[in-house]
């Protein structure tokens, strides 16, 4: 099932979340047993905390630019970017002075 997603309209994926101070924010649109797709907007200054990944996931910068730290190397995404992730990849985002919008798909077992 989506959600937040009419059919039958042309979208902009980074247009469907908007930003919230200091903050996170996040709408999944498709949650099931098999994948999670969501957008998330992080804020400036903004982290997500180390943490292993569920499952085999993708993520695609859709605007702005982050830093990210995959596996204790570190890369830097910017709009266009795509970055996969094997499941158990221990994994920080942050954001520091730019704001970044990102689409996220996860592979569930």
């Amino acid at each position: 099932m989506m959600h937040g997603v009419d059919a039958g309209q042309v979208l902009q994926l980074a247009k469907l979340v908007s930003f919230k101070e200091g903050e996170v924010n996040f709408l999944k649109i498709v949650e099931s047993d098999h994948m999670r797709f969501a957008i998330l907007a992080f804020d400036k200054n903004s982290v997500l905390p180390e943490h292993p990944a569920p499952g085999d996931a993708m993520i695609f910068a859709l605007e702005g630019q982050a830093n990210l730290s995959y596996e204790g190397r570190d890369y830097v995404l910017k709009a266009g970017d795509q970055f996969k992730f094997d499941k158990g990849g221990k994994h920080l985002l942050s954001t520091g002075d730019s704001r970044f919008i990102m689409a996220l798909v996860i592979e569930k077992e």
